[in-house]
């Protein structure tokens, strides 16, 4: 067997999107579209070991046992988890071996184990708030969609003029900022 290969390219849109949220991080693209690929990893791992099962009907098999019908739940988390622990040690490990700073490498890794355990946490809610695992899917990537939302705004100017309100109210409106009018945008 010879194997075989699979090309992604990017729509030139989507690949400059990912370009400059490289730029703003620090990182490299590659390390932006691993990042999105181990969020979703989690939610298709967690998805798959709960709501898949019990749409196929084995999870009955389970939850009628001592067991108990939160084990597959539980299992899945505890799995996730697991694999994002190795994952996020693998990273850190490949980077120190190629010769990066172990500071930094062991960052990157918890970023990524981070990363792995919000999804594991988002899609194990989703699991118990929906019913299908399709739906499962969708309210977990909407949920991470307002988190990534959530994180542009908090870096934006408007999320720096908030921190400074926040940090020190006198401060800001001595610089400035007009206080009452953030705070309505926000509320």
């Amino acid at each position: 067997y010879r194997g075989g290969q699979r090309v992604l390219v990017l729509p030139e849109e989507m690949a400059e999107l990912v370009r400059a949220r490289a730029r703003a991080e620090r990182a490299t693209p590659f390390m932006v579209v691993l990042a999105a690929f181990v969020a979703v990893l989690f939610v298709l791992l967690v998805r798959r070991h709960t709501r898949v099962e019990e749409e196929s009907g084995r999870t009955e098999l389970v939850g009628g046992t001592a067991v108990g019908r939160d084990a597959p739940l539980v299992a899945a988390v505890v799995e996730a988890s697991c694999v994002a622990v190795l994952i996020a040690g693998l990273a850190a490990a490949s980077d120190v071996a190629g010769g990066l700073p172990v500071s930094g490498s062991v960052a990157f890794g918890c970023s990524w184990l981070g990363v792995g355990l919000v999804s594991i946490g988002l899609t194990a809610v989703c699991c118990q708030l929906s019913a299908s695992a399709r739906t499962c899917a969708a309210i977990a990537a909407g949920a991470l969609g307002v988190l990534y939302v959530l994180l542009r705004v908090t870096r934006s100017p408007f999320g720096h003029v908030l921190v400074a309100i926040r940090e020190n109210q006198q401060r800001a409106t001595f610089q400035g900022y007009d206080v009452d009018r953030y705070r309505l945008a926000v509320f």
